[in-house]
């Protein structure tokens, strides 16, 4: 996950990050993921919706985001990198410390990835 950021967002997110997977190996990697793999959820458990945006994105063109559900990618090529904008969208109580980024599965190199992004105050 990179460039996690609460601030200057855009198409109405409170929330937004990329996330990039490369195959660093010359075969091709089966990864058979799927967009319901990853979701957001606060500090409280509430889960928020989440869209995609395949890299190089355009934050400024809201129409270019999806929901996450709809996302799948079979599989990588050799030095293959697949990059994606996520935008995370939802209304954000006051008392919400942090945000739980969650991958559930990627193949079998990826197994129940979390990251705990503070939310500035």
């Amino acid at each position: 996950m990179q460039n996690a950021r609460f601030s200057n967002v855009t198409c109405e997110s409170l929330f937004e990050f990329d996330l990039s997977l490369e195959n660093t190996e010359p075969g091709e990697l089966v990864i058979s993921w799927k967009g319901d793999e990853i979701t957001v959820a606060d500090d409280t458990g509430k889960l928020y919706d989440v869209f995609y945006q395949p890299t190089p994105r355009d934050p400024a063109d809201c129409t270019k985001y999806k929901p996450i559900k709809e996302m799948s990618k079979t599989a990588l090529a050799g030095k293959e990198n697949y990059k994606i904008g996520i935008a995370v969208r939802g209304a954000l109580p006051d008392s919400v410390k942090e945000f739980n980024v969650m991958i559930g599965k990627i193949g079998t190199r990826v197994q129940n990835a979390k990251w705990k992004i503070p939310v500035p105050r």
